[in-house]
């Protein structure tokens, strides 16, 4: 299995870990695991392809990095994949580094997830909506 298999397969489905979440439910949630804070999101962009989708994807993750350590928290891992009819990307982001690997797909989404630390449920929520929930069409 190759390894952008690995990680959309992981991304998607991770019964290693104990917690719950709806993983087929549109929008963004928050939950907990263990010591990390998780906001999660799937919905899609307002973007006719996927370069666009992925330049507007891209700014809300810097961003959201940002915000996260402005108010003292610790990056783990920021991970979206975007896609369009076709083709597909996955962007990540940890406290250092960002990545962007493509690989093929079939429809115009994105899912994400932002694993955090030290800052509370509510301020990430704020982030998140603030950033890729005003971008996410209903």
């Amino acid at each position: 299995m190759g390894e952008e298999s690995k990680q959309q397969d992981a991304l998607q489905e991770h019964p290693h870990h104990a917690h719950s979440h709806d993983h087929s439910k549109e929008g963004i949630q928050i939950t907990r695991h263990e010591e990390a804070l998780i906001g999660s999101l799937r919905g899609r962009l307002p973007a006719a392809d996927l370069q666009t989708a992925q330049r507007l994807a891209a700014e809300q993750m810097r961003i959201i990095g940002q915000r996260v350590t402005a108010q003292g928290g610790i990056i783990g891992h920021l991970k979206f994949i975007v896609s369009s009819p076709g083709k597909c990307c996955q962007l990540s982001l940890t406290d250092t580094a960002e990545t962007i690997r493509y690989f093929d797909s079939g429809s115009c989404r994105i899912e994400g997830v932002a694993i955090v630390f030290l800052i509370a449920e509510e301020e990430l929520q704020k982030i998140l909506q603030e950033t890729l929930g005003r971008i996410l069409e209903p």
